[in-house]
């Protein structure tokens, strides 16, 4: 629970939030961050798990750096994208998936997302069934409470195997887009085509 988040305290929010994984931040970058995105803590949280991603290694995060990666709050954004993709609804997948294109974000990137996504899943599936708490599971997953909750009601719709095989599917993916053998047009169209058929 975020409790009541205004303009005094969404700073020490963002702090608190890249700490849990070591990263720092610039003020100036937290300031272009709540500039853009105002008070929508899900979407700040969001584009800062990117940026995590494009650093690869604890670091301190800059207004430079953020320019470049986070997505302009007018565009389709990823966060809606991934939540399409886990609760399977098709004509929203499809639509945000057109829209991330025109604005170039490219399918590696979705690609890691999603499958860090189920891989979440996945941890904190089996940890309910070892009957591990919700703090065992944040410490499992490196993810704060509220993220927890939310992966463990989602988690819910899948069986492991499911789970299992759409990490394995995505890997499979990336793979061969990084070696050329698949076509990228159509590899992320023919993963979302199997998720409305299992």
């Amino acid at each position: 629970d975020t409790g009541k988040i205004d303009y005094k305290n969404i700073y020490t929010y963002i702090n608190d939030y890249l700490k849990f994984s070591n990263y720092t931040i610039e003020y100036k970058a937290a300031n272009y961050m709540v500039n853009t995105y105002g008070l929508n803590i899900d979407l700040i949280f969001n584009e800062l798990d990117k940026v995590m991603i494009y650093y690869s290694k604890p670091s301190l995060i800059k207004e430079s750096d953020l320019k470049k990666i986070v997505s302009n709050p007018l565009d389709t954004n990823i966060f809606h994208f991934i939540d399409a993709c886990i609760c399977k609804r098709k004509k929203e997948i499809l639509s945000l998936y057109h829209d991330l294109k025109i604005v170039k974000v490219e399918d590696t990137m979705l690609i890691i997302m999603l499958a860090k996504e189920y891989r979440q899943m996945y941890i904190i599936k089996k940890d309910s069934q070892d009957n591990k708490n919700i703090s065992e599971m944040m410490k499992d997953t490196s993810l704060q409470e509220w993220q927890v909750r939310k992966l463990y009601n989602e988690s819910q719709n899948y069986s492991e195997k499911e789970l299992l095989s759409s990490i394995k599917k995505l890997a499979l993916i990336d793979e061969g887009l990084k070696t050329g053998k698949i076509n990228k047009e159509t590899a992320l169209t023919n993963y979302f085509m199997d998720l409305f058929v299992s």
